[in-house]
């Protein structure tokens, strides 16, 4: 293990943290300990809670691959143990949407941000890969999602009371949110997602006093099975696409494309722009190259 750098926190112990537990099979760790045995980030808040349990899933308590349904990949909203620097990784969401080291090796992907919708690995329609990800997608506010997301990962799906994990808040309680930060309202007055529709993915105006999000939403037409997309955002703006039908899941770059091409645009406001998504985990960087920013 390296020695502690000095000019950063420095944890109680110099072993690995007691009630992590190495898995003979996969090589990593697995267990429960507290924060005050790991290396944090300066002014990171678990450093205030010294006895606040950190749990850690080793890579055999993870999810199969959706692309090739044989190799695991790390369980979304968990943690793993790094013993290298004595931290700890966490494993978002959207990683549940990304291929295994085989997979991205055999089809040349070197990039963990990178999908192809080639073989079917993008599926707009199937069930989430864990009970914790069907709820966060149907979350509508960004602020939500990151409480309930680690709510859920550090004390599990029980915890978290119905009415976070709801897909609509009450007006009195987005109110409640706006007043404590007006961005913790941001994407709370979505328009409900109709049945059977799923977001794809979502543009937040990160550094506007509302967070403001535009969301960008699938259905499968009953006639002919295409897939239907509309683009809303919390304004009830009639927002016009280049295009409301597609035969086949997007890619990434037809992902920014309908954002930065729809009328009007949220990408023309001025304000630095987050890309968030389940299925497409590379929006940012295609939206950089794109120089949509």
């Amino acid at each position: 293990m390296n020695s502690p750098d000095k000019s950063s926190p420095i944890n109680l112990c110099d072993k690995i943290p007691p009630g992590f537990q190495l898995c003979g099979e996969c090589g990593e760790y697995t267990g429960t300990t507290q924060s005050k045995y790991l290396r944090w980030p300066e002014f990171h808040p678990r450093l205030a809670t010294p006895e606040e349990p950190v749990s850690v899933r080793c890579l055999c308590e993870g999810i199969l691959c959706k692309c090739c349904g044989k190799r695991f990949i790390h369980r979304p909203i968990s943690n793993s143990y790094d013993s290298d620097d004595n931290s700890i990784w966490h494993w978002p969401w959207f990683t549940g949407m990304i291929p295994c080291e085989d997979c991205k090796k055999r089809d040349g992907q070197k990039q963990q941000t990178r999908l192809s919708v080639e073989g079917k690995v993008i599926n707009y329609f199937e069930p989430a890969a864990t009970a914790e990800e069907q709820i966060i997608r149907r979350i509508k506010g960004n602020y939500r999602r990151r409480f309930v997301s680690r709510a859920m990962q550090d004390q599990g799906v029980a915890s978290v009371p119905d009415l976070w994990k709801n897909h609509e808040f009450s007006e009195v309680v987005k109110n409640w949110l706006g007043g404590q930060n007006p961005q913790f309202r941001g994407g709370e007055d979505l328009p409900d997602l109709e049945n059977g529709e799923v977001e794809i993915a979502r543009l937040t105006l990160a550094n506007s006093v509302h967070g403001e999000v535009t969301s960008l939403r699938a259905k499968l037409t009953k006639q002919d099975g295409k897939i239907s997309l509309r683009l809303v955002d919390e304004y009830e703006s009639d927002i016009k696409l280049a295009y409301q039908l597609a035969n086949m899941p997007l890619t990434s770059e037809q992902v920014i494309r309908l954002f930065q091409d729809a009328d009007p645009t949220a990408t023309k406001f001025g304000c630095e722009i987050e890309f968030q998504s389940f299925f497409h985990a590379d929006l940012t960087e295609v939206a950089q190259r794109l120089g949509v920013k």
